[in-house]
């Protein structure tokens, strides 16, 4: 019962300060021996203590202060040993150990044992010794101090102001995008389980970036499906930057290679972190310079971008979101060499915006509505070297097939089921006839005409959409 062990360590207390509550008594009975107290181990944050089993004894009382007279346990054991744990290292502590005679008996308590112990104090780990190197940037490395987990450090300029600082695994720092000059590095290894931590370290390094060479090739967006000409500067500390990314001067992709961490090689060093809550993603967003889109939304962890190659030839590959609400995932890339690209088929094919004016009676009313839509997309996909998919039109996962003609400028796209319905897509024309689609000069293809043509056994065919699509790149 808590009561009846309240009461005993009550009187275990009182008893052991040499106060009884029935001194007449005491005088007649036999006081019980004293425990020989010993000390069995010490760390830097526990004690361990032992006594002799005494006949007659119930049980034992012990009470253990700090320096200052302060109790840090208190109690009553039947056991002839007790562990104090979470204790301060390098702090001296005193036991009282007493044993209790039951109170009906014929022996009387004696006075407490005073037994003081030490805890052991921590180990300092040993001090690093940190260097620099400016092979590929600015790297402070140090070697693996022992017994040590985590390193803290601080890196700051020539004029003391702080660069970077945190805590780190590893046994380096490299630095990425620093401007040329002076700087230094203050690195403490910290203690855990019974060490302190270090002495601190101290190193300098310089930066003397400079531009090693360029390289001229071709950077393709994913979510404009569009290519262009760029160029792409190599730095000596393993940084690069694609000028003019998106194709507006002085947006660039500015990024690392940090060949030293296999797990997350690449870094983007211009734009910004964006934690996205709401929708659940972490993305890194560069701006492009455009208005739509107006940000490079990539995703640079764990390699999933990664520069690939050489100086000769090779690519930047940047796996990136595009669309409402994440919806696409898909590589920005630069390449090179630039090869030229001499298929005619690359003008025509891509994500083009639809601009779709006519009308359709499927719906459901069966009644007839005009449709006057400028922000449908549709896509053209090379097939072969003349054919073409066409896919949008006015349904989407419904592609047509068509042959392109680039001396006469036209798209012929033969009547041919319209997806898994049951209609036919032609021209206004008739239900066989084919819709023949113009080139225009700006790039825009202009498909006009177009019905879904329904077979009906005794009314003959009849169309229940017609209208003209405009698609621009």
């Amino acid at each position: 019962m808590k009561h009846t062990k309240i009461l005993a360590i009550l009187l275990s207390l009182a008893m052991a300060t040499g106060f009884s509550a029935c001194e007449e008594n005491d005088d007649i009975r036999q006081p019980l021996s004293s425990p020989a107290v010993s000390q069995e181990n010490a760390n830097y944050q526990s004690l361990s203590f032992s006594w002799n089993k005494i006949d007659n004894a119930v049980q034992y009382g012990y009470r253990l202060t700090d320096p200052n007279g302060r109790v840090v346990k208190a109690d009553v054991t039947q056991k002839t040993s007790v562990i104090f744990t979470g204790l301060q290292p390098s702090t001296t502590y005193t036991l009282q150990v007493w044993a209790l005679a039951g109170m009906d008996s014929d022996y009387s308590t004696p006075p407490a044992v005073t037994l003081t112990a030490t805890t052991d104090g921590l180990v300092q780990l040993s001090t690093p010794v940190v260097t620099s190197s400016s092979d590929n940037g600015l790297t402070f490395l140090w070697e693996t101090v022992p017994n040590a987990i985590e390193y803290s450090y601080t890196v700051k300029d020539a004029e003391e102001a702080i660069v970077e600082t945190g805590i780190t695994e590893n046994t380096y720092v490299q630095l990425t995008g620093l401007p040329n000059g002076e700087y230094s590095i203050s690195v403490t290894a910290l203690g855990h389980d019974g060490y302190s931590d270090s002495e601190t370290a101290s190193a300098t390094g310089s930066v003397l970036i400079s531009e090693l060479y360029r390289i001229e090739g071709i950077y393709h967006s994913a979510e404009l499906d569009s290519s262009w000409n760029a160029t792409m500067v190599a730095y000596s500390d393993n940084t690069y930057s694609i000028l003019s990314f998106y194709g507006v001067e002085g947006y660039n992709l500015d990024f690392a290679v940090n060949a030293a961490n296999a797990d997350d090689m690449f870094t983007i060093l211009n734009g910004e972190y964006i934690n996205d809550t709401a929708a659940g993603y972490v993305t890194w967003q560069v701006p492009t310079g455009l208005s739509d889109p107006a940000m490079l939304i990539a995703y640079p962890w764990y390699n999933y971008c990664y520069l690939e190659g050489d100086r000769q030839s090779g690519s930047v590959n940047i796996g990136c979101y595009h669309g409402a609400g994440y919806a696409e995932w898909d590589y920005d890339t630069f390449t090179w060499p630039a090869v030229a690209d001499n298929d005619p088929m690359t003008a025509i094919t891509g994500t083009f915006t639809n601009h779709f004016v006519g009308g359709s009676s499927i719906n459901d009313t069966w009644t007839w509505e005009d449709i006057d839509a400028s922000d449908w997309q549709a896509t053209i996909k090379k097939i072969d070297e003349e054919t073409v998919e066409i896919d949008g039109l006015y349904w989407t996962d419904c592609p047509v097939y068509g042959i392109v003609d680039f001396t006469a400028g036209t798209i012929t796209i033969e009547a041919q089921e319209y997806g898994e319905t049951y209609y036919i897509f032609a021209s206004s024309n008739g239900a066989t006839d084919p819709v023949v689609a113009t080139i225009n000069a700006d790039g825009s293809i202009t498909v006009p005409n177009i019905c879904l043509w329904y077979y009906f056994d005794e009314g003959g065919w009849y169309y229940y959409m017609y209208g003209t699509a405009t698609l621009t790149k």
